[in-house]
């Protein structure tokens, strides 16, 4: 695991760890509505569609610093879009250098479909099943 990530796990397990008493509650308590609405449900000749059932999801997504990560907060773009999108410039650029291919510093590669093939028919051609 990298450096970076282990940064972000340090940050996110706290949060959650505190947590986790009340949304195991919360969790239970949620299991044990939806088994009701679900008999009631099955028990009704009805074309309705079944009932929404509920969960915690709505309340882990709402803990601060994992809802700045999972959605598109500062968080989430400085320590996982940037670098993934930095290594991933970096990856191409080197690999139109091994195939040859020319492009201008700070451009976008015009040659970038040729490149995203190249990788696929080597990754398939070196896959081991």
């Amino acid at each position: 695991m990298s450096i970076r990530w282990k940064s972000i796990w340090k940050q996110l397990t706290p949060e959650f760890c505190d947590k986790f008493k009340s949304l195991s509650e919360q969790q239970s308590g949620y299991e044990q509505r939806a088994k009701v609405l679900l008999k009631r449900f099955a028990e009704t000749e009805t074309q309705a569609d079944p009932p929404e059932l509920p969960g915690v999801w709505e309340s882990i997504s709402h803990l601060e610093k994992l809802s700045d990560f999972i959605g598109e907060g500062d968080t989430y773009q400085r320590e996982f879009v940037e670098p993934l999108d930095e290594a991933s410039e970096l990856l191409r650029e080197e690999h139109a250098r091994i195939l040859g291919i020319r492009q201008r510093p700070g451009q976008p590669n015009p040659n970038r479909r040729l490149i995203l093939r190249s990788t696929e028919s080597a990754r398939q051609s070196h896959h081991v099943s």
